[in-house]
């Protein structure tokens, strides 16, 4: 499919390494052949009429992810949007990538604009189900021992991609928060260094 839509499209013959490229990552991603079409596509558009290179794919990809990220988040619900933030701020604040649902919900909760009452614990696992179903993030359900089993949600893209989306100046802020908290860390681990140093 991806070679006779690249030869009708195409004045310059796509190398096949690169098509097969275009394949392997949509696989990864819905195995959806229209996907690749489309990474064929705006790969072409960010090659300026030059050869179709990897690179340019990769660059496609991450267009469509940003566009893809863009679309889930701007028609999202006022909740959904906050709990997609949780995650993100989550994800750059501890340097997990996965996020238990508990932690999630904390978040969430502390996110909410004043005079905002936040949504039930099951109502928030509701949404967040909802959002796996859009493909921006992923589950994985763990046991916990004796306190039974809990899931953990992790996201698809990267937070610094998503974040911007949500809002540009509360992205800034979170990551200025997470720079005071690693200047935090490394004087608190200098000043033990010192004291231990001295004893």
């Amino acid at each position: 499919i991806l070679r006779d839509r690249a030869d009708k499209a195409f004045l310059k013959k796509v190398n096949d390494d690169v098509l097969q490229y275009c394949a392997k990552l949509s696989s990864y991603d819905h195995g959806d052949a229209r996907r690749a079409v489309d990474l064929l596509r705006v790969a072409g558009e960010l090659s300026d009429g030059k050869k179709i290179t990897k690179a340019d794919v990769d660059k496609a990809q991450e267009q469509l992810q940003k566009d893809r990220a863009s679309t889930i988040v701007s028609s999202a619900s006022y909740h959904l949007r906050v709990v997609i933030g949780a995650i993100c701020a989550n994800t750059l604040l501890t340097g997990n990538s996965w996020n238990a649902t508990s932690a999630i919900y904390a978040k969430y909760s502390k996110m909410m604009v004043e005079g905002t009452k936040p949504l039930s614990y099951r109502r928030v696992v509701d949404l967040l189900v909802e959002l796996e179903n859009t493909g921006l993030v992923i589950s994985r359900t763990l046991s916990r021992g004796r306190y039974g089993y809990g899931t953990e949600y992790k996201l698809k893209l990267s937070p610094e991609m998503v974040g911007p989306v949500i809002g540009k100046e509360w992205w800034e802020n979170q990551i200025k928060i997470k720079e005071n908290e690693d200047k935090m860390k490394e004087l608190d681990k200098s000043l033990k260094e010192l004291s231990s140093g001295r004893g």
